[in-house]
């Protein structure tokens, strides 16, 4: 249309109602191409979403056995972890009841020795275990057999009795050395 004078005899609402029938009755070969790539991109995603959901559910599937077997392990970890500390608790037990003994025992050791100052041994013919137990004999009167006796000095000697009455009976008869070259004897 030039200038408002329309080109063709016919109106313009006849060239609508044209456009519009050739547009219903016709299809469009670049509209339905369009349409069957959009319908065929539908379907790609719709397949995809399913591999998706399946992954999802096999994930989530894996997900709960791996939780399971966690669980399963710390249920193991705090089983020996107490079996651990009972164990550690019988061991720190059988440690204090063995040192324990050890200080019974050491103290049994001492508790029968006597520290004899003052006697002269002067030959080495006999043991000093003999001598000690001759001079005992002789001096208290008390009949005895010593566990062991051992020089520490010239003048110092240690005895071992075999028991802790024996060692009594000697502390008590030891006044009867007042006088002699024995300066002490010690419990």
């Amino acid at each position: 249309m030039k200038r408002g004078i329309p080109e063709h005899d016919s109106s313009l609402e006849e060239e609508e109602k044209i456009v519009k029938k050739s547009n219903l009755n016709t299809k469009n070969p670049i509209q339905s191409s369009a349409v069957k790539a959009k319908g065929k991109e539908m379907e790609e995603i719709k397949e995809i979403l399913l591999q998706v959901q399946k992954e999802i559910k096999t994930m989530s599937v894996e997900l709960k056995i791996n939780n399971e077997e966690m669980k399963k392990n710390r249920d193991e970890i705090n089983t020996m972890k107490e079996q651990w500390n009972s164990e550690k608790q019988d061991l720190i037990n059988k440690i204090k009841e063995t040192e324990a003994r050890l200080e019974r025992l050491e103290k049994d050791k001492t508790r029968n020795k006597l520290v004899i100052s003052g006697l002269n041994i002067e030959s080495q013919e006999k043991p000093v275990k003999t001598t000690v137990e001759e001079f005992i004999n002789k001096k208290l009167g008390i009949k005895i057999e010593l566990r062991a006796a051992y020089k520490v000095n010239e003048k110092t000697i240690i005895a071992e009795t075999e028991s802790w009455e024996e060692k009594s009976n000697i502390l008590k008869e030891k006044q009867k050395l007042k006088g002699t070259n024995i300066l002490y004897i010690l419990n």
